[in-house]
């Protein structure tokens, strides 16, 4: 069915954020059956390559990534809402152009200059990984354009089938190769190469897809679509919005590599490590960090699908839906970050051994790390979608100062507390958490300024809130009683579930924010919303 661009069906918020994250968790969790085994096939040193040449892939991500598709999204959903289907295909053509010589700067220069980064960072054998994340980079940068052009007109459907494209084949060729590589003696640095290779081959074969779809699902305008704005102007209306959140998401990123520097330097200098062990104690924050990001993954989706909802709502002056999009967004993060962050902070330990087979002393810092990361793991969440919000309301450099604040905190910190003996790996911990905190504090800060037009957070987050830490104190008290990971945390599931049923967190609002949503609301008795009356 298609809709008035003619070439996707609009999808309602909840429906596309649904879908959006549905395609997230098989492509997390498909990318879990990928890095999990990793430690144990290619070894900790191994793994540490592939962390620090991730996090320089990271920060091109950043570049390519960030602003512009959501820039690109804003663009369209404005267009769309307006019934302009020309300016759609403007819109995407000048930025898939854009998206092709960013995709091809960065991965050259990846290419190129892999053990010039990699010496800088104090890994040199981190440099085969870094050509071998260069394909990547232009990849990303494609099918950035494609799914920016999708979620503009609220159909996240490529977006999703294209993630579980990736991870699929990132999965087949990662393991594989590096299965390859332990059996041909490859050393370290080519076996994380050989691991992350499959990052590459995902991303292309995730381009292909979202091509093939955009052949059959394309806009067609006619002539009398609407007002066609130039390249020229289309250019620039994209880079007003895309370069300030670029900026503040790849300052983020230099911070954070810096701060790679300062905790491999603290660790080999003052606290007197060796390179590889360095590394290997590295590597085992790294994967804490992916634990706790985990979430967030999850989370995402409900960011993108508000920029565009709320862009258009604002383009057709309807207040109250935008307001009503904003708190859902906001209540269905909590009903997400609340849980997952006091379930890790209680069941760390298992949780690290059941993930990465860790047993013994790295057992030890490793649950040590991801008890202190735990409730960064709320402040992740909130950060990615108050970081949403701030940008469909226009107001984007805002996030900007703020992430800029956050990556001078989490560098400040790395180069601080990482050298203090009693603290060295935990200090990177506290670091994230730092900044993790900062920065949806200073943004909720910025939205609740403006009084008429904030959502009403406490009416959002109280019992989602209230359900998660009543499963934290069982969940912990089920681990004090001796329970297994593989009973603790199907209980705490349980529970949280149980209670946010019968504090009836899901309103009548939010079901229609879906299909049929009327409907399910009768068949759940929602018949009021929860801001303030009866559900």
């Amino acid at each position: 069915m298609l809709n008035r661009t003619g070439a996707v069906r609009k999808q309602k918020f909840l429906e596309g954020a649904g879908i959006l994250t549905i395609g997230l968790l098989l492509n997390k969790a498909i990318s879990a059956v990928y890095k999990l085994p990793l430690n144990r096939l290619i070894g900790s040193e191994a793994v540490g390559h592939f962390s620090v040449a991730y996090n320089v892939y990271d920060l091109m991500m950043s570049i390519a990534a960030a602003g512009l598709p959501v820039a690109v999204s804003r663009l369209i959903a404005e267009s769309a809402a307006q019934g302009r289907r020309r300016q759609i295909q403007r819109t995407f053509t000048v930025s898939l152009a854009v998206f092709l010589l960013i995709g091809l700067a960065g991965g050259g220069s990846l290419l190129l200059f892999a053990d010039q980064i990699a010496g800088r960072m104090r890994d040199t054998g981190a440099a085969p990984a870094l050509r071998a994340l260069a394909p990547g980079v232009l990849f990303v940068c494609i099918f950035c354009a494609f799914r920016g052009y999708y979620q503009g007109q609220q159909y996240m459907t490529p977006t999703a089938v294209s993630q579980i494209v990736e991870a699929l084949c990132k999965l087949g060729v990662g393991i594989g190769a590096a299965i390859l590589a332990i059996r041909l003696g490859f050393g370290p640095g080519a076996s994380a190469a050989c691991a992350v290779a499959g990052v590459s081959a995902g991303a292309g074969l995730s381009c292909v897809y979202l091509l093939l779809v955009y052949r059959r699902r394309r806009v067609r305008p006619g002539p009398e679509d609407g007002e066609l704005l130039s390249r020229g102007r289309t250019l620039g209306s994209l880079l007003r919005i895309a370069l300030p959140i670029t900026l503040g998401a790849a300052g983020l990123q230099i911070f954070k590599l810096f701060g790679t520097r300062e905790i491999l330097s603290g660790l080999q200098g003052p606290i007197g490590m060796a390179q590889a062990e360095a590394v290997a104690l590295f590597a085992v924050y790294s994967l804490s960090v992916t634990v706790f990001q985990l979430p967030g993954t999850v989370v995402q989706p409900i960011g993108v699908s508000l920029v565009a909802g709320v862009t258009e709502r604002i383009t057709v002056d309807d207040a109250a839906g935008r307001r009503q999009l904003e708190e859902a967004a906001l209540r269905m993060t909590a009903l997400i970050a609340f849980p997952c962050g006091f379930g890790m902070l209680a069941l760390a330990r298992p949780i690290q051994a059941l993930l990465f087979g860790y047993r013994g002393e790295t057992l030890r810092i490793a649950g040590h790390l991801l008890q202190i990361l735990s409730p960064a793991v709320i402040f992740y969440c909130f950060l990615m979608v108050t970081n949403a919000l701030l940008q469909a309301r226009g107001r984007v450099m805002i996030p900007v100062y703020h992430t800029l604040a956050g990556g001078a905190v989490y560098l400040l910190l790395c180069r601080l507390l990482v050298v203090q003996p009693r603290l060295h790996i935990y200090g990177a911990a506290i670091a994230t958490l730092a900044y993790t905190a900062m920065i949806p504090a200073l943004n909720l800060i910025a939205i609740c300024r403006r009084r008429k037009a904030a959502p009403r957070l406490w009416r959002q987050l109280r019992k989602p809130l209230l359900a998660a830490a009543v499963m934290g104190a069982a969940a912990w008290a089920i681990q004090r009683l001796g329970g297994r990971a593989w009973i603790s945390l199907p209980a705490a599931v349980a529970i949280y579930a149980a209670l946010t049923v019968l504090l009836r967190t899901v309103t009548a609002e939010d079901c229609a924010l879906l299909p049929h949503g009327a409907a399910i609301a009768r068949f759940l008795h929602l018949n009021v919303d929860s801001n303030g009356g009866k559900s």
